[in-house]
């Protein structure tokens, strides 16, 4: 909104400036009528430009094997959600050229498989529906629990745990869907946006969430990884 501001502000000087405001009525000469119309348009491309640019909601740790073929496991504490889980766990596929999650395994007796993006189930505490968890890897592949919006280094894997104590699954499947595609999103180090569009990425309480993914969601998710 205030970009929007600064550029009727800006127009409104210019025309001000050229003293072509008269009763109400703006008189033109044909070069003058130019002059304001490439400042109109170069006022809104920079508007545009700076919107686009502000997108940049992301954290800045990055997948230590890249994010070309992530695999994900879903575990036994979590298979009450296996349904929603399989369905929407592909859903930043094709966004990025760099981002693709091809792998879904579930094993009933729990063997950890060590796969990229673990599922897990838990009773959280307070309103949480789900959250997620990131690690890395040392040479001896001991995992370590890193901060998510501090840590700046390299990730091994991402746990996502969902909420068993009654509040995610009392959501209808479009609402679990949502949330598990939100989550999803953090494993690939996106983070709330703090801005007014619509968006999956939103936290559940902002006006501004939206229960499917929208344009500015996958913007997010080329500029930090690439198109």
């Amino acid at each position: 909104p205030w970009l929007g501001t600064i550029a009727i502000t800006a127009f409104l000087a210019f025309c001000s400036w050229l003293n072509i405001y008269c009763k109400g009525v703006i008189i033109l000469k044909p070069k003058r009528l130019l002059a304001v119309l490439l400042t109109l348009i170069l006022t809104c491309s920079f508007v545009a430009s700076a919107s686009a640019a502000s997108c940049g909601e992301y954290v800045d740790w990055t997948w230590k094997n890249g994010t070309s073929s992530l695999s994900v496991q879903l575990f036994p504490s979590a298979y009450d959600f296996y349904d929603n889980i399989y369905a929407v766990y592909q859903s930043w596929n094709d966004i990025s050229s760099e981002v693709s999650i091809d792998g879904f395994t579930y094993y009933a007796d729990g063997t950890n498989q060590n796969k990229d993006i673990q599922i897990v189930g838990a009773a959280l505490t307070g309103t949480t529906l789900a959250n997620t968890g990131i690690y890395s890897k040392n040479t001896l592949g001991v995992y370590t629990p890193q901060g998510f919006w501090s840590y700046t280094g390299k990730v091994s894997k991402a746990v996502i745990t969902i909420d068993t104590s009654g509040r995610f699954g009392g959501q209808t499947d479009t609402w679990e869907r949502k949330t598990i595609i939100h989550e999803l999103g953090h494993a690939l180090a996106l983070d709330h946006p703090s801005c007014t569009n619509r968006a999956i990425m939103h936290k559940t309480s902002s006006s501004y969430v939206s229960s499917s993914m929208q344009s500015h969601d996958r913007d997010c998710l080329i500029e930090k990884w690439g198109e």
